[in-house]
């Protein structure tokens, strides 16, 4: 990736915002909750500190938001200008770009056991074979 500090950058910041605005939240609703009828939700401590939450879990959101496009516009970029230079490897050029870096042996038994998680093949099964095989299974019980 052409810019990848932004990118964790914007995903940790998308954290702290979600749960600022989520404290926010919960805190104007303890707010609403001890307001009476008739009075000024403004004025309520719990309402005005949850608000102020909120919108700081807002403008938090925002900033990651901003950071990823324009990571992404960065990456997009550099796509069409051609990429990193001709001798390094790009992460979808990379088969291992994903894997965590381990010991020769840890990484041999890595991929072994990668290879046993591979998609099972499915086995074909009709409707037909399905009856003649609990046919053979009451035959042999009723034997």
């Amino acid at each position: 990736m052409a810019d990848r500090g932004r990118y964790d950058s914007a995903m940790f910041w998308i954290a702290f915002g979600t749960a600022a605005a989520v404290i926010g939240l919960a805190l104007m609703t303890i707010g609403v909750s001890r307001s009476g009828p008739g009075d000024n939700l403004l004025t309520s401590p719990w309402f005005g500190g949850g608000l102020g939450l909120l919108v700081v879990g807002a403008l938090l959101l925002l900033w990651a938001l901003w950071l990823f496009l324009v990571h992404r516009r960065a990456e997009a970029k550099t796509k069409a200008t051609g990429g990193p230079q001709s001798g390094s490897q790009t992460a979808s050029d990379n088969s291992e770009a994903g894997r965590p870096r381990l010991f020769p042996r840890t990484r041999k038994a890595h991929r072994h056991v990668g290879s046993a998680r591979e998609e099972p093949r499915p086995q074909e099964v009709t409707p037909l074979g399905s009856i003649r095989h609990l046919e053979e299974v009451l035959g042999r019980c009723a034997a």
